[in-house]
């Protein structure tokens, strides 16, 4: 475990531009169910730049752009170590103001998306 102090660190050492070595520099984008089941991968890719530091974590401080809502609403967006049969770097849970119907384009503003330590 890591004490509260070093949690939102620990975040910032796997996204951000100051991301660990061990953390892949290209991530790419999918959409998860609420067990954490693969519901479609974006097609697209996520800069490390594209989160800064947040109060517990980190947060998207440029618009991040969902692709498409798959079959079923999603309830994590996921970073991920290839564009295919790849591993989860991290995962963040979302909510819509209304609910998206499938090949509705997704994306989050600056500040609405954040990924958060959290103890398993």
């Amino acid at each position: 475990m890591i004490g509260a102090t070093y949690q939102s660190r620990a975040i910032q050492a796997v996204l951000g531009e100051g991301h660990a070595i061990v953390i892949p520099d290209t991530l790419y984008s999918g959409w998860l169910d609420g067990s954490l089941d693969l519901l479609a991968m974006t097609g697209l890719t996520v800069p490390h730049a594209t989160f800064g530091e947040s109060g517990t974590g980190v947060a998207n401080i440029d618009v991040v752009d969902g692709g498409v809502c798959p079959a079923s609403v999603p309830a994590f967006f996921a970073l991920f170590d290839a564009a295919e049969a790849g591993e989860i770097v991290a995962y963040a849970a979302v909510t819509f103001d209304s609910t998206p119907a499938e090949s509705d384009p997704l994306s989050f503003a600056a500040g609405e998306l954040e990924f958060l330590y959290v103890e398993a």
